[in-house]
């Protein structure tokens, strides 16, 4: 594959009174243009971290400690800070978690879109708010002409998060970091941002690492996913086969942890505990507190994501795991649960 991004061993620090706090251990992965890829796990797994190290914005007292990132060939991670800034919204593009935050509230949405296109892409201010207007119209505002003079507080959350994603695409970037896209938005709305990002890749060869807690949404728009838990990857293929046949006991309970759409009722399956604190980081696997078919090798050392391209898995047991799972007929309903929020909206997603 043609890969844009590549993350080798990256490993992010926060330097603290007690020593350095280790948020992200060494982890590697590629997307190449025009495709997605989805990073999952719960909150405090380092999927943020991940991003913003990406993008250059990890704040001081925190730091890349190891690892290299490269952009099309080049490596980014050791650039100074002017050759940093000529790289952020130029060619990478970054959709940040809260609309509301990312956009000033006291500026018009056009002046900030205007300065940011003639910022990377030279235009006289004419030329730019003619782009910004096409911008909104290409996201899915309406009336863009007459929208594009608003301040954010005008729009509702999904026109905010559209016009964030404008802001993203203003200096035509390579790649762009979706730092969940859809939190806080209705299904609907969901449907369309996901529609919208699924048209930027294939229209534009775009290159997109989309960071979500949300399977419905992975389900929709990936073809490769990569699970993190505890600032590591601990199993990473194709959205399909992971979704279909989890090989790691986390992912499993991840997908058990969904309601089902088209099986009979069960009960959810609730992971116990809670994903280790970065001061109080367990030995071994770092997932042994919480898993149910632990074993004393779990418990003393750390497992290394082996496997291939089609699925790789950090887990010593992982395949006596699976051998006890009915994976024939687990496929299919877990497809089908991850599917769960596309079903509802499918038949009304809103054009874009």
């Amino acid at each position: 594959m043609n890969n844009l991004l590549g993350v080798e061993e990256l490993s992010v620090g926060f330097a603290t009174r007690g020593g350095m706090l280790t948020a992200l251990d060494g982890i590697s992965f590629s997307i190449a243009r025009g495709e997605i890829l989805g990073l999952i796990g719960e909150s405090g797994a380092g999927k943020s971290v991940a991003g913003a190290a990406i993008v250059g914005l990890i704040a001081s007292p925190g730091r890349i400690t190891g690892g290299t990132i490269h952009l099309a060939g080049e490596r980014i991670d050791n650039l100074p800070e002017e050759k940093l800034n000529a790289i952020r919204g130029k060619r990478i593009g970054m959709i940040f978690q809260d609309p509301m935050t990312s956009l000033n509230p006291l500026i018009r949405i056009g002046d900030q879109l205007v300065e940011t296109i003639r910022r990377h892409l030279g235009l006289s201010p004419k030329q730019a708010r003619v782009r910004a207007i096409d911008l909104l119209a290409e996201t899915g505002i309406p009336d863009p002409a007459s929208r594009i003079d608003a301040y954010p507080h005008e729009f509702s959350g999904g026109m905010r998060q559209r016009v964030v994603i404008a802001l993203a695409l203003a200096g035509e970037p390579d790649l762009v970091i979706a730092d969940e896209p859809t939190t806080a938005l209705d299904v609907s709305v969901q449907a369309a941002i996901i529609a919208l990002i699924e048209k930027l890749c294939r229209e534009r060869g775009t290159a997109v690492l989309l960071i979500t807690h949300d399977m419905g949404v992975i389900a929709r728009a990936t073809q490769r996913l990569a699970v993190m838990y505890a600032g590591r990857i601990i199993e990473t293929g194709g959205t399909e086969s992971i979704l279909g046949d989890s090989r790691h006991p986390y992912t499993r309970g991840l997908m058990q942890a969904i309601p089902p759409l088209r099986a009979r009722p069960r009960r959810l399956v609730q992971i116990p505990g809670a994903m280790p604190r970065l001061v109080a980081m367990p030995k071994g696997c770092a997932f042994h507190p919480r898993c149910a078919i632990a074993e004393e090798q779990c418990l003393q050392f750390r497992p290394n994501l082996v496997g291939g391209a089609h699925q790789a898995v950090a887990c010593h047991l992982s395949r006596a795991f699976s051998e006890e799972v009915d994976t024939g007929s687990s496929k299919e309903n877990s497809v089908n649960q991850g599917l769960r929020a596309v079903d509802l909206i499918e038949s009304d997603r809103p054009p874009l």
